[in-house]
């Protein structure tokens, strides 16, 4: 399930409970990405303000027999450490005119391998099970194995 960008716990829980009460199974609920801090996409960090207890959110749904995956998009906030690294490491691409970066080079190896870590290091401290990268081609589900 994934509509809604705008949303807290209330919210996403009336939503499983709503499918629950009307007998439609639901397996897998799913965050779009701004679960993530406004202007953080890509560091894999929930947004305390909205969801101020994510562990005990998750763990609500989990209860409720509900798997969680979260969206993650295939750019990088330009406020985030992942992005200063970016540009150190060449893993963004340059402008044409060559002032500047343009944006995230996703497809380098050394980009997804260094996206996957970070994500695999995150979202299961929270309690997600899975993520999905989007907007691309060629989209890349990355399960988390305990």
């Amino acid at each position: 399930m994934s509509f809604k960008t705008n949303y807290d716990e209330e919210t996403t829980g009336s939503f499983i409970d709503g499918m629950a009460r009307h007998g439609i199974p639901l397996s897998v609920f799913h965050f779009d990405c701004y679960w993530m801090r406004t202007f953080h996409l890509c560091d894999f960090e929930w947004n305390q303000d909205v969801f101020p207890d994510i562990r005990g959110t998750l763990t609500r749904f989990h209860d409720k027999g509900v798997k969680i995956c979260a969206w993650i998009n295939p750019y990088i906030a330009q406020g985030t450490e992942f992005f200063r690294e970016g540009v150190k490491n060449g893993y963004l691409l340059m402008r044409a005119d060559g002032n500047g970066v343009w944006q995230t080079d996703n497809w380098q190896p050394a980009v997804s391998r260094t996206l996957g870590r970070r994500l695999f290091r995150k979202l299961p401290i929270y309690g997600g099970d899975t993520a999905r990268r989007a907007f691309l081609c060629h989209e890349r589900l990355f399960l988390l194995e305990p």
